[in-house]
């Protein structure tokens, strides 16, 4: 009988502790957690400058909710934003257990405007000169109104010319460049193929001549020139101006010479930098390109 009671006591004794632990635990309520970002996202995440994005979120057991920048937004919704640069968005979700995050990067493109110019130096910030093989190969023609390409049977003619591109801003994407020369004259009747070479090395425009003229690469392009004809004759250097820029070739200039040097009897005549008589017939770099 002792033992049954003593028995029955433990029993008992188990129990009350049981109900009174179940009972703790029961007065702390259920456990609490920190707040849950079910989603935070963008209809787009990369704009042209000016465009607009959508952010949408969902926030599950929150009191408070931030989207920085903007502010106080509810549990779930969305907003029209327009950034002006690329911008990181973050949603701070926040209760009394603690606080959680969640980011959206808007990266937003600058708009790019075309512009055009026109590069037209005078005397004296042009840069042009002919070289001529003949009789006297050392004679410098740098402040020549002319400038003459092709060949005599006695004489040969090139001509260097170089631009200032400083006009032009950093990370100018170029779309299109023409170097333009007037031609007023021609001596012969052959047409030519006149190249356009870029100059490997520096010169100077008053002291560069037949003898000394700087090395220059194979032809970049070239074009038929007719024979007879007054009017302006264009090269297209879009890739050469746009390598210039970047860097990819110093810019020395451009030389330009007939295709088949030294033989036939017709060379052209244009008018350089250091023509008066008409400002607007002297050599031109035409120019559109793209910039912020």
């Amino acid at each position: 009988m002792k033992r049954i009671v003593k028995s029955y006591r433990n029993y008992l004794k188990y129990y009350l502790i049981m109900m009174f632990l179940l009972c703790l635990s029961g007065c702390n309520g259920p456990a609490q957690n920190s707040p849950i970002i079910d989603s935070f996202t963008s209809n787009v995440y990369i704009l042209e400058e000016g465009d607009s994005a959508i952010l949408s979120w969902t926030v599950i057991n929150a009191t408070t909710i931030t989207i920085n920048p903007g502010g106080d937004v509810a549990l779930s919704g969305s907003t029209s934003i327009n950034p002006t640069s690329t911008t990181i968005y973050t949603l701070t979700a926040i209760n009394n257990f603690g606080s959680t995050t969640a980011g959206v990067t808007i990266t937003v493109n600058p708009v790019t405007t075309e512009h055009a110019i026109t590069i037209q130096p005078g005397a004296g910030e042009g840069k042009d000169a002919m070289v001529m093989y003949g009789d006297n190969p050392d004679i410098n023609y740098g402040s020549d109104p002319d400038l003459i390409i092709g060949n005599t049977s006695k004489e040969h003619y090139r001509s260097y010319l170089q631009f200032n591109l400083e006009t032009l801003p950093v990370g100018a994407v170029i779309a299109n460049a023409d170097l333009k020369l007037y031609q007023y004259n021609t001596s012969g009747t052959e047409d030519l193929s006149v190249g356009l070479h870029l100059v490997t090395e520096s010169w100077e425009e008053n002291s560069i001549n037949w003898s000394n003229q700087s090395h220059f690469g194979t032809v970049e392009t070239k074009v038929s020139v007719i024979a007879g004809e007054s009017t302006w004759i264009s090269w297209d250097i879009t890739s050469l101006l746009q390598e210039w820029l970047d860097g990819s070739h110093p810019n020395h200039g451009i030389v330009l010479c007939d295709e088949e040097e030294y033989t036939g009897e017709t060379y052209f005549s244009y008018h350089s930098s250091d023509y008066t008589t008409d400002s607007l017939l002297r050599p031109k770099l035409e120019i559109i390109y793209y910039a912020e």
